[in-house]
């Protein structure tokens, strides 16, 4: 309990910060010689004639809104759109619709499509996924001050998730609370939890942008139509926890890559124009960054954090 009240405890999750690289119309721009450098890896070319989806389908409500930012509410499955007022970009938490072409099975749609889901155990420690859209649920969903609070339970196994998204000066928060969350089955125990994993999703190389993660030094993974990447980047925040693993294996051979030491991930959508940051406040002793670049598994570039609850 007392971990599981470190990781949740009076938690706040997520804030996702949204802003503008120069909120002017989008323009060719020269990059300065410096960038020429053997320090940097690549040389960015600006594309201006790339589009991304920037309608906010009648399934969302806004519930919120201040001098920067409008923020709209998917009541059904807890998705979220957050409009920039000062460049009327219009940032995605969840995939609207998906096509054959996608590479997502039915299980990778639900996850793309809803706000929540999470892995749960069975008494074998067996994981099985849930997500909003494709497990039976119920949802309860109510306006606050300037945002909207949730409660969202999967049947099943009996566990609830109460969800809280607000709107603030310098973007959203998304806090998952202690206290609203259940656990109602014996049999069945909460393993991860997932929280808009597929915010500011990319299909291959439509968005030129990059991903940002903090991995030692910090990096960079570039949108691609053919990623050259092998694995996705998997990363706990902190470095491993032996307290949960029990064992390091020793290899005098292997250099162990660098920790995650600062929890914060984002993404770039069109270099110059338009990103965000995802600052972990509380929460991330037991939190992991994961990051998919497009072509792995599905066609996306996407980057999230998991949170390990059992």
């Amino acid at each position: 309990m007392a971990k599981a009240k470190f990781f949740f405890g009076r938690v706040v999750l997520l804030a996702v910060l949204v802003f503008s690289l120069g909120v002017q119309p989008l323009q060719a721009m020269r990059l300065p010689d410096a960038y020429s450098t053997n320090q940097y890896t690549h040389v960015d070319t600006l594309r201006t004639d790339w589009q991304i989806r920037q309608d906010i389908p009648e399934s969302y409500r806004m519930v919120a809104e201040n001098e920067t930012f409008r923020l709209f509410v998917d009541f059904e499955r807890l998705a979220f759109k957050v409009v920039d007022r000062r460049s009327g970009y219009v940032w995605h938490s969840n995939l609207d619709e998906v096509t054959r072409d996608d590479r997502l099975n039915k299980t990778w749609t639900a996850f793309a499509q809803s706000g929540i889901s999470i892995d749960y155990l069975d008494q074998k420690a067996t994981p099985k996924r849930a997500s909003i859209t494709n497990a039976k649920h119920t949802l309860e969903v109510s306006p606050v001050a300037q945002g909207v609070e949730a409660l969202v339970t999967f049947t099943d196994p009996g566990i609830t998730i109460g969800v809280n998204l607000i709107l603030e000066e310098d973007g959203v928060r998304v806090e998952i609370p202690f206290d609203r969350i259940r656990q109602d089955r014996a049999e069945f125990k909460l393993g991860m939890l997932y929280v808009y994993p597929f915010f500011a999703a990319t299909r291959r190389d439509e968005v030129p942008g990059y991903m940002f993660l903090p991995d030692g030094a910090g990096a960079l993974i570039r949108f691609s139509a053919q990623t050259k990447a092998k694995n996705m980047f998997y990363g706990r925040v902190y470095g491993a926890d032996l307290g949960m693993s029990t064992r390091m294996a020793f290899d005098p051979d292997l250099r162990r890559p660098f920790r995650v030491s600062v929890p914060v991930i984002g993404m770039v959508h069109g270099y110059h124009q338009n990103a965000y940051l995802a600052v972990l406040e509380r929460g991330a002793g037991y939190a992991e960054i994961q990051a998919h670049p497009a072509g792995i598994i599905t066609s996306f570039n996407f980057l999230h954090y998991a949170f390990i609850y059992n």
